[in-house]
């Protein structure tokens, strides 16, 4: 895995660096933007590490949601909105529910680190709203069946070749956080 961070670690900071500018720029010093800069990290460590060896580290994925959660619920708590956090905690349930049956009925398809990974996601995009959780895993599944369908046309993939979805996922996330059309 070090040989994978390192030969990716130029792209990293410049994506990680880009990445730190346009959350500030969309939250502010608050605590959100925090817990954004801790998803973005885990995020990048994802993309680089699935699409290289098909696995999510369950302990990265579960510290930035333990952090993210407990970040998130002091902003909603100091802003006067404590109902977010039950919009959070619910809308991350009922993706790893979702998530976790697709998984069960896909042969090897979504994995339970997948299912994992869009919860964690879905905790943080809830805090912003339940709408925009949805629209970014929903914006996972249309990008990654697209790329999936290329792939199939172009016959550098069949229809039971394996991909890294998790990488889907982390860029749906942050388009819809940063897209200001998608994240309103």
């Amino acid at each position: 895995m070090g040989s994978i961070v390192r030969t990716s670690r130029t792209l990293f900071l410049v994506a990680g660096l880009a990445l730190g500018l346009a959350l500030a720029q969309r939250f502010g010093a608050t605590l959100q933007f925090l817990a954004f800069c801790g998803l973005a990290s885990m995020g990048l460590e994802h993309v680089v590490v699935d699409r290289a060896t098909h696995r999510l580290a369950r302990a990265t994925t579960m510290r930035a949601g333990f952090f993210g959660f407990v970040l998130l619920s002091i902003d909603a708590l100091s802003d006067a909105h404590p109902g977010r956090i039950a919009v959070m905690v619910g809308s991350a349930f009922l993706t790893a529910l979702a998530l976790a049956a697709l998984s069960a009925v896909s042969r090897n398809g979504l994995g339970r680190g997948d299912v994992r990974l869009a919860s964690v996601l879905v905790l943080h995009l809830a805090s912003i709203g339940a709408l925009i959780a949805l629209r970014g895993v929903l914006l996972a599944f249309v990008v990654g069946g697209v790329v999936a369908a290329v792939m199939m046309l172009s016959r550098r993939a069949t229809r039971t070749s394996t991909f890294a979805f998790g990488p889907y996922l982390v860029v749906a996330a942050f388009v819809v956080v940063l897209v200001p059309a998608l994240g309103r």
